[in-house]
């Protein structure tokens, strides 16, 4: 029974994980020239990228912008589905929420375990830490906004 389960387990994350490939597409800019202030930003064509999720690594083609003087580049994928490092957003708030109770060897080693997902002990650290500063900053601009409404 316990093959079985795994098993079960194994097709159960190939299918959310070609589910959640076809989600991000949903995601990404249609290639049309970008607009940021006085910066406008055109697309490079799409590039395959690397996202991690709860079920395993999936590859998406998504458009990658930068401006006419070359310099930084956008992905409005990465915005848009609110990536965290290359995590989706719920894998974050998984990792993020056992990373606050155990260490990351552990949490590498409950994914393994349950959900059949190997992780490295440096990626869970990275998006633990990524999670928090974003955290404490909503709670900056909140405080912020409460002061301003006491005032």
């Amino acid at each position: 029974m316990l093959d079985t389960e795994k098993n079960l387990l194994n097709a159960i994350n190939n299918a959310e994980t070609l589910a959640t490939g076809h989600i991000l597409e949903q995601f990404d800019a249609d290639s049309a020239i970008m607009r940021f202030g006085a910066n406008h930003m055109s697309s490079k064509g799409k590039i395959e990228c690397a996202y991690q999720t709860p079920y395993e690594e999936v590859k998406v083609q998504r458009h990658f912008y930068q401006g006419t003087k070359g310099g930084k580049t956008y992905c409005s994928l990465d915005s848009n589905a609110r990536i965290v490092l290359s995590a989706t957003t719920f894998f974050a708030k998984q990792i993020s929420s056992k990373y606050a109770d155990f260490g990351g060897l552990r949490v590498a080693g409950d994914f393994v375990e349950n959900h059949g997902r190997a992780i490295a002990k440096g990626f869970i650290q990275n998006v633990a830490e990524a999670e928090a500063v974003a955290a404490v900053a909503v709670a900056a601009v909140a405080v912020a906004a409460v002061a301003v409404a006491v005032a």
